[in-house]
């Protein structure tokens, strides 16, 4: 049985990297530490990964890319490379939202039960982070609401449901506190290219893919370089 040859690529975080599903079901992965401004680490990877696998662009059935939100530059490369690889392969494309993978490779850690909810933060700054706020089921991680801006004037986690917070260093204190105070223990959120390939897979089987072009970056503030840029042309 042949599956479709399916490429993810995590890139939101300063540690990332790329996975890919052979033809035979087989799984391989490149993992990517840092970022080099000077230096593509990404095309590399994909290349090399590709190779090893004795497999051409234009085989690539669908790509998915964790969308965010993360490193401004990291996803918006990730998302311009999936459109690229679309356009010469006729791959289909899926954007996955960072806080699935961060879930998902938290359910792969055997030292971590994630039991049934899971609220994950991304794009903290200040008091206030990105939250959002999952549940388990058979069918795999859903959203239970919306993912939204928290600041502290919200509510945190409800004390009656048992689940953890991921989050990394930057996770503002006051929603530690309520997290704390609900009984929910808190673990450093991390993202796996072999999470994100799980998910897109996932997805790929359900149909869930979307055209390319509409394939974006998902950012839940306007990014600092262009707040910054647009500081400095109404300033001129």
């Amino acid at each position: 049985m042949n599956h479709p040859v399916i490429l993810a690529v995590e890139r939101t975080q300063r540690s990332g990297g790329v996975a890919l599903q052979r033809p035979d079901g087989d799984i391989d992965s490149v993992l990517i530490e840092g970022v080099d401004r000077r230096n593509d680490q990404l095309l590399p990877a994909i290349d090399r990964l590709l190779n090893s696998a004795d497999i051409s662009p234009s085989r690539i059935d669908c790509v998915g890319v964790s969308i965010g939100p993360g490193s401004f530059t990291g996803i918006r490369v990730a998302v311009v490379l999936a459109k690229m690889i679309a356009a010469t392969s006729s791959a289909r494309t899926i954007g996955i939202p960072s806080a699935l993978v961060a879930a998902e490779t938290c359910s792969q850690d055997p030292g971590v039960d994630p039991g049934t909810h899971v609220w994950v933060v991304s794009a903290s700054k200040d008091d206030s982070c990105w939250l959002t706020r999952l549940e388990r089921t058979d069918e795999g991680w859903s959203f239970l609401e919306p993912a939204s801006l928290w600041h502290p004037r919200m509510q945190g986690p409800v004390a009656e449901r048992q689940g953890i917070l991921l989050a990394d260093e930057f996770c503002p204190a006051s929603l530690t506190e309520a997290a704390s105070e609900a009984g929910w223990a808190r673990f450093q959120s991390r993202l796996d290219p072999i999470a994100c390939l799980h998910i897109a897979i996932d997805r790929f089987n359900h149909g869930d893919c979307v055209q390319p072009d509409a394939l974006a970056p998902l950012y839940p503030r306007e990014p600092e370089a262009v707040r910054l840029w647009k500081g400095r042309e109404s300033s001129g």
